[in-house]
């Protein structure tokens, strides 16, 4: 039997259209491999924005280191916060003073002085007076006090003026600034007179007048401020008018002839023995606390707003006269009626 030969040219060609067919099969998966491949790798013409740190913010301060100073006056009371040195120089090195563990009100007395990156301003009425820090943008250590022409005094007294005097009634503390608080400088004795340099400036319910006058028994003179007083119990009157017009004078203690007394006193100020019942009296002795005294005369003298006793110093035997003192400010203690 006869076999029909295989004709190799029809093989050939089956055998490349498999080949062909399966090349088309496999084509897109390479092109599409292809296409995701060189469009992450062709670049952008979209800048790329990359964050960078950020810079802090800088307050450009003057050439002399400090911040323009706070628009306060020399004279004007401040308030300052607690937990602030006060030192003898305006520097962080200064000799320190003092310090104020609360809220103080001072007045300014010199300043500013830029020193340290810092502005200082020297201030008085607590304590002795030095320089503290004003502070600085956000945290200022001070502040402008309220107007004291706003704190409810009473009128001021007639008579009392600039370039004028007024006398003191009683024992008048001269303080370095216009306020109770403030440090005493000296105590004008009873009948002293003092100039007015200004006033009168309200603080606190109280009328304070500036006056120059004797520092202790000297004759340097000092200035300061003094109250004036409340109404029924003033501390000083217009010198003009005490002169003038005679000061009434309250109902005189219970004494007579005979009766045995001390000098008593609390302001530091001895009390002062003079020959004649009057401020304006020759002084004849100055009397310290606990001096006994016995009354001559059995009746007071009124003169100058005081009752006047004519005693006799009991360990020396010297006479004079004295002032009693007011009510509720009498300079005097009963011994021996």
């Amino acid at each position: 039997m006869r076999q029909t030969p295989v004709r190799l040219p029809y093989l050939l060609i089956g055998t490349l259209i498999a080949l062909l067919i399966g090349a088309l099969i496999a084509a897109p998966a390479q092109i599409t491999q292809a296409q995701t491949t060189t469009t992450t790798a062709i670049p952008t013409s979209t800048p790329v924005f990359t964050p960078t740190a950020t810079l802090p913010i800088l307050v450009v301060t003057p050439a002399s280191g400090c911040y323009a100073p706070l628009q306060l006056r020399i004279g004007g009371l401040v308030v300052v916060t607690g937990g602030v040195n006060v030192r003898a120089t305006p520097s962080v090195s200064g000799v320190l003073l003092n310090y104020f563990a609360e809220e103080k009100l001072v007045r300014l007395i010199d300043g500013p002085v830029c020193a340290n990156g810092y502005n200082w301003w020297r201030v008085a009425g607590v304590g002795e007076p030095g320089w503290v820090i004003e502070g600085t943008p956000g945290r200022y250590l001070m502040e402008q006090a309220p107007d004291p022409g706003t704190t409810g005094c009473f009128p001021a007294r007639e008579g009392i003026a600039v370039g004028g005097q007024v006398r003191a009634i009683t024992g008048s503390r001269v303080r370095d600034a216009a306020d109770p608080g403030a440090l005493v400088i000296t105590v004008a004795p009873p009948g002293s007179l003092m100039t007015v340099l200004e006033g009168p400036r309200c603080w606190n319910g109280l009328n304070w007048y500036r006056v120059r006058t004797r520092y202790q028994v000297t004759e340097t003179l000092i200035e300061g401020w003094v109250g004036e007083g409340y109404p029924g119990e003033y501390w000083i009157v217009g010198g003009v008018g005490a002169a003038s017009t005679p000061l009434p004078c309250a109902h005189p203690l219970s004494w007579r002839a005979g009766t045995r007394a001390a000098i008593s006193y609390g302001d530091g100020v001895p009390r002062r023995l003079r020959a004649e019942p009057s401020v304006s009296g020759a002084l004849v002795l100055e009397l310290l606390d606990g001096v006994a005294f016995e009354v001559i005369d059995g009746s007071a003298v009124c003169s100058g707003g005081y009752n006047w006793w004519h005693v006799r110093i009991l360990t020396t035997g010297i006479t004079g006269w004295i002032a009693e003192g007011t009510p509720g400010r009498y300079w005097v203690e009963l011994i021996v009626r």
